[in-house]
């Protein structure tokens, strides 16, 4: 699918698009210490510009984020690529728990929605990006292309961090 990344409209349209018919990636926060991303299935909210995620109370990237934190939901297909950015908060919403509740999500959930530590993450995105992504090269335009966490990283940049001595 071709689309104009000249026009925002189309870019952001296939953006969701894609996330809504492959909802799988990979979600994890930025800053601070090292990560590991977590797979999740991604729940879209077009008008908001959020994407949901089910989760429990008690694992560590629920834990992590306690009443909020910078994220990253990378989002990959065959010739698709996004990395989007925003703020990511633990909300336990039981109407969005019926909403998108699932047979594959009740694969993952044996407890059932009644489980008490069943909630959800919210990913308020204010970066969605679809020529942002893991092994793009960074152009020097202030954004993180390369969904690294650090934006403009590259030697080519002439305002770069120099993660060597730790400072710019």
């Amino acid at each position: 699918m071709s689309t104009d990344l000249t026009n925002r409209a189309d870019v952001e349209r296939r953006l969701w698009d894609e996330i809504e018919k492959h909802n799988t990636g990979m979600l994890g926060v930025t800053g601070g210490a090292a990560h590991h991303t977590q797979p999740m299935t991604a729940f879209v909210e077009r008008k908001t510009n959020q994407i949901w995620f089910f989760t429990r109370t008690d694992t560590d990237l629920a834990r992590e984020i306690a009443e909020g934190r910078s994220a990253m939901f990378v989002h990959q297909q065959k010739d698709f690529h996004a990395c989007i950015g925003g703020q990511l908060t633990l909300q336990h919403d039981t109407d969005r728990i019926n909403r998108y509740w699932n047979a594959i999500v009740a694969a993952w959930y044996p407890g059932g929605k009644d489980d008490p530590r069943l909630t959800m993450l919210c990913l308020d995105c204010d970066d969605a990006n679809n020529a942002v992504f893991p092994g793009q090269v960074e152009t020097c335009n202030g954004l993180d292309d390369d969904c690294n966490g650090i934006p403009d990283d590259s030697d080519l940049c002439p305002d770069s961090v120099d993660m060597a001595s730790g400072g710019v």
